[in-house]
């Protein structure tokens, strides 16, 4: 399964048209006060809303470098809700110094683990987990329009795992509200630049994408 997450508007106010390959399936939008600003997915076929709200972390959070004396830090979290109920629950996690990754809770059952890098070839990618598994489940790709204005996503999503289309979609509509891409880096820089921690980047397979989705 492959979702195209297309970026209509401009920084200001972000408006997207999502696909589900190649079929429409939500209108997204964020505020202008990003990235505490409220975002929304609206699939008006099927009466569904989805919305992410910011929500700041615990007080304990906030104490520096806490994370390297108990549980990891939570930088940031947005709680989402279906039609009013609630629905997952996002994080950016930190472990040691600068290791850093995402969370994804459905309804406090599921977790995925996701981990953001850049490739020279692809840009800003971002792989996803189940919970505490070598077993990737999807694969997020990123690429700027030619005068950096708007953002495209495109979302590889392994069949077996379609019932969490919904909510890996709105995962990424709520990354891109805390991270603007950058381009594509030049042929001269290392093909793959440590964002967020060198010890994840054993996770990432170069050939997942080509072997579970080939051309």
């Amino acid at each position: 399964m492959i979702i195209e997450i297309n970026q209509t508007t401009g920084k200001d106010g972000r408006n997207f048209d999502i696909f589900y390959d190649s079929m429409p399936r939500f209108l997204g939008s964020i505020g202008r006060f990003r990235p505490i600003d409220t975002f929304r997915l609206r699939d008006k076929r099927r009466g569904i809303t989805y919305t992410g709200e910011f929500a700041l972390p615990k007080l304990y959070d906030f104490i520096p470098l806490k994370q390297l004396w108990g549980r990891p830090k939570l930088v940031h979290n947005c709680f989402v809700k279906n039609n009013s109920h609630n629905y997952a629950e996002f994080g950016l996690y930190e472990e040691g110094i600068g290791r850093k990754h995402y969370h994804i809770y459905l309804r406090r059952k599921e977790r995925f683990d996701a981990f953001f890098f850049r490739d020279q070839k692809l840009g800003d990618c971002i792989c996803i987990f189940l919970e505490d598994s070598e077993e990737q489940v999807a694969f997020i790709t990123t690429r700027l329009s030619d005068d950096g204005e708007f953002c495209f996503y495109s979302l590889h999503l392994l069949d077996k795992f379609a019932e969490f289309a919904d909510l890996l979609t709105v995962f990424t509509v709520y990354f891109n509200n805390w991270n603007w891409p950058d381009p594509v880096p030049d042929g001269d820089e290392p093909e793959v630049k440590r964002r967020f921690a060198a010890a994840y980047l054993e996770k990432f397979d170069p050939e997942w994408l080509s072997a579970n989705f080939p051309e």
